[in-house]
């Protein structure tokens, strides 16, 4: 059991790592400054200034998050005129830098599913082949099983007993471990698709919601108020941990019936 939790939390911590990877290069190559990079949440254990960054770690290990300067709308001069804000950049290129924590699980998925073929003897070409294969296929099985689940709810048919939490991720993970290496390391890239898209859906305090504000504001021709678009992304976070805590007990009582 202890293994199985330990191996868990080394799985979320690789998955949040290389979503804010993926947001911190982007940032990076768009020429906007990063403040902090954190894998976890605080309080902090540990943390570390080098150059412009704050790298850290924080005690409560389900998530992480890149401060990029800018990207809360925050109304200042520097952040208005400064060219290293996320504020100042085009629409493209900020949705460029919110759409690569996406991209960078997509990736890994497909690193993870080639590395699996590749233990089953394939060679490496044909691994990553059949990898991207896979990834694509799962990719889509994804998008639209969770669509149906969403389209379901609304409909009154479904109660939303097909997700799993933390707790139910983790038996999984136990039960891909028994089974071998390579199944471990395909259910990661599984859960690493299915990180990348549950952010791809445009709901506040999800990479898809910023996204979808992005895009509002190309299309209006003016930024979102701060004060709003603060105000919504605090109610869907709101929303995602409470959805987060029926789903933990859902999983809770299903091991222990």
């Amino acid at each position: 059991m202890i293994l199985t939790i330990v191996i868990f939390l080394v799985i979320l911590a690789v998955l949040v790592f290389i979503h804010e990877l993926g947001h911190f290069l982007a940032a990076k190559v768009s020429g906007v400054r990063v403040d902090e990079f954190s894998i976890g949440f605080p309080p902090r254990i540990f943390e570390k200034t080098w150059g412009e960054t704050k790298y850290s770690i924080g005690c409560i290990p389900f998530g992480g998050y890149v401060k990029i300067f800018g990207e809360d709308g925050e109304v200042g001069e520097t952040i208005l005129r400064g060219d290293d804000s996320f504020a100042t950049k085009p629409k493209w290129i900020q949705v460029f830098i919110l759409v690569s924590g996406i991209i960078g699980n997509i990736i890994l998925a497909w690193i993870l599913f080639s590395v699996a073929l590749m233990l089953g003897h394939a060679n490496l070409f044909s691994a990553l082949y059949e990898g991207a294969k896979t990834t694509a296929e799962n990719f889509f099985a994804i998008v639209t099983g969770i669509f149906q689940i969403i389209f379901d709810a609304f409909r009154g048919i479904n109660d939303f007993g097909e997700l799993s939490g933390p707790v139910g991720i983790a038996r999984l993970v136990g039960e891909a471990q028994k089974l071998g290496f390579g199944y471990l390391l395909s259910f990661t890239a599984f859960i690493s698709l299915n990180l990348a898209v549950i952010n791809l859906l445009p709901f506040p305090a999800l990479d898809g919601g910023r996204i979808l504000f992005v895009i509002i504001e190309a299309i209006r021709q003016k930024n979102i108020s701060a004060k709003v678009a603060n105000i919504i992304n605090t109610a869907g976070f709101g929303i995602l941990v409470l959805l987060l805590v029926v789903v933990t007990i859902k999983d809770v009582i299903a091991i222990w019936k």
